[in-house]
Parts: C-alpha cells; structure tokens; sequence
C-alpha cells in the first residue's frame, strides 16, 4: 500500500510539472494548441478511413449501385486527402513555432555572447562563461522538444485508444443483445 502512496504522489508530480511546461509553452505563443489539431487528426484517420472503406466493401457485398459505392470510394478518398493535408500544414506549422521557440528562449543567451568583448576571448572566466551557456542552451532547448514530442505520443495514443472503443463496444453490446 505504501508503494501504491509513493506513486501516486510521484504520478501527481509529474502532471504537474507537465502542466507548467504546457502553460509555459502557451506563455510563449498561443498557436501550440495547434499541436491538438495535430494529434486530433493523427487518432480520427485510421478509423476514418476504415470506416469509410467498411461501408464501400458493404456496398460491394450487397451489391448497391455504382453511383453509391462511387460516392463511399470518394467520401473516403477525399476524407484522407482532407485528413493528410491538415496533418501536413499542422506539422509544418508546428516546425515554424519550435524554431521560434528556440530563438525566443536562446535569445538572453545570444545576446549576452554577442556583447561580450571579443577582444577577451583569451580569457579564462570569458571562456568557461560561454562553455556554461553552450551547456545551457544544449540542454534546455532539447527538453522542450522531447516534452512536446512524447505529450504529442502520449495524447494521440489515449485518443486512439477512446476512439477505438468507442468505435468497438457498440459492436460488442449488440452481439451480447442479439444472443440473447
């Protein structure tokens, strides 16, 4: 039971600090919740498309006419055109807000580097002060996108797994209601 405590607490931790970073990432442009857009149309396509493609084979199997499998085969050729075309511009987007996350925070950095005296540069304290701020800018940028990476994994897959059950249990419930 104490161990069951001692995650719990662990767990709540680190939704917290997910939460600063997500706040802190909004603090720096509002349009990261373009990364929702994103992870929305990452868990919808395969199911999309799978139904779409369920109601093509079922018009094939009980031999509907053409005009109406024609309409189901462009439904979901369109619908994965729409689906990959808002994928893409939401990605391409999203590359656009990191580079600019990166320059806003590597920012303070740069611009202390770009005032120092070059002329010091033999300095030993000018030297270990731009090896700290190399440090720096190494490690903190990369938390960033490995943060926003795995919240982006991390969503898209709960969604797929909402949706996929959502899509199954009804087909599931009406089996266990036909038998009976």
């Amino acid at each position: 039971m104490h161990w069951l405590q001692n995650k719990r607490e662990e767990m709540s931790k680190d939704i917290s600090c997910h939460l600063r970073a997500l706040k802190l990432l909004f603090c720096y442009n509002r349009e990261w919740a373009l990364v929702g857009l994103t992870i929305l149309m990452d868990s919808l396509s395969p199911f999309v498309v799978i139904y779409l493609s369920s109601m093509l084979l079922a018009a094939l199997y009980e031999q509907r006419p053409i005009r109406e499998m024609l309409v189901w085969a462009a439904a979901g050729a369109g619908t994965a055109l729409f689906i990959n075309v808002v994928r893409h511009w939401a990605a391409k987007h999203k590359n656009v807000m990191w580079w600019g996350l990166q320059y806003r925070m590597a920012e303070p950095v740069l611009m202390k580097t770009m005032g120092m005296d070059y002329e010091l540069t033999e300095n030993e304290e000018v030297r270990a002060m731009r090896s700290r701020q190399e440090e720096y800018r190494k490690r903190n940028i990369g938390a960033f996108e490995v943060f926003i990476r795995f919240m982006q994994q991390l969503l898209t897959a709960f969604l797929k797994l909402v949706i996929a059950v959502a899509t199954i249990l009804p087909l599931f419930v009406s089996q266990a209601a036909h038998r009976r």
